[in-house]
């Protein structure tokens, strides 16, 4: 559980920000990929997460066990060293 100082909607802009995180809305296609994707993962924050980036054509990082079971990510997925 998380406590933040500010709500919620002015905390997550602020935080994005100084991570130079950049935020993309769930397109109508994202979700519909997501809704397709097999269901390795129950979460469906991780399946908009995995959708996201074959819509992106980007690649992902993760330490979710679940992630490698998705044959679409094959080649997407960065490896993780251990420090």
């Amino acid at each position: 559980r998380v406590e933040l100082e500010l709500p919620w909607d002015e905390s997550l802009p602020l935080a994005t920000i100084r991570a130079r995180i950049e935020t993309i809305p769930v397109s109508a296609t994202i979700a519909a990929r997501a809704a397709h994707l097999t269901l390795h993962h129950r979460d469906p924050a991780d399946r908009f997460i995995i959708a996201t980036a074959l819509e992106l054509d980007t690649r992902l990082l993760s330490l979710d066990s679940q992630f490698p079971l998705y044959h679409e990510l094959a080649g997407r997925l960065l490896p993780i060293r251990p420090q």
